[in-house]
């Protein structure tokens, strides 16, 4: 077994923990060492279900054998830990598909994604590094999407469909096939998009309309 630091101790955190042992259930996997969490953030309970907080990133420091899973939800707090970390670990990240989603034999996912229970991706689908499939949410055929991209729980994407570096699709948002999400876009919760979404727009509503239009 691989040994893993999961980075982060939120709701996200306690949904990865729950992955990995999923995993580790099946067919043993990753033996978690524990948490890394900022001092600033930390919590004050030592542990969390079971597993010690171990400190701040500087804990990796000297231990080449330990491979990390980036565990916070939001896609710009994933890509900000993911550089303090520095390019030197782009081969120590963990990537996690629940025993229970469903890909393609042609999808292709990058270093670092997490997909949840119940998650689907099609035929031909790219997913960026350090993305989040999260629960019960699917990627039909042909759809990219780009690093630190995120799909909320239910979020549905139609054929061909781009998401952008870093954009978050919320929970039960749908994507009408051959749309373009731009970088760093957020599509709130239960939203139709039926047209492109400008990179760093927030769009909300049926059909989805910039937040204030």
């Amino acid at each position: 077994m691989k040994p893993l630091a999961v980075v982060g101790a939120g709701g996200h955190a306690l949904e990865v923990i729950a992955l990995i042992e999923d995993i580790n259930r099946l067919a043993p996997a990753w033996k978690l060492a524990g948490l890394l969490v900022d001092e600033a953030f930390r919590p004050e309970q030592r542990e969390i279900d079971g597993y010690p907080i171990l400190g701040g990133l500087e804990w990796l420091s000297g231990k080449p054998e330990v491979w990390v899973a980036i565990a916070v939800g939001a896609s710009a707090s994933r890509r900000e830990i993911a550089g303090r970390l520095g390019a030197g670990f782009a081969h120590r990240y963990a990537t996690l598909v629940h025993p229970r989603a469903w890909l393609a034999s042609t999808v292709r996912v990058g270093a670092g994604c997490q997909i949840m229970a119940g998650a689907l991706a099609n035929a031909h689908a790219r997913l960026g590094g350090h993305g989040i499939l999260n629960l019960g949410s699917s990627v039909s055929h042909g759809c990219r999407l780009g690093d630190f991209a995120t799909l909320g729980p239910g979020a549905r994407l139609a054929g061909n469909v781009v998401v952008g570096a870093g954009a978050e699709i919320g929970m039960g948002a749908c994507v009408l096939p051959n749309i373009r999400i731009g970088d760093g876009a957020v599509v709130g919760a239960g939203a139709v998009v039926t047209r492109a979404v400008a990179g760093h727009a927030t769009v909300c509503g049926v059909p989805a309309r910039p937040r204030g239009a």
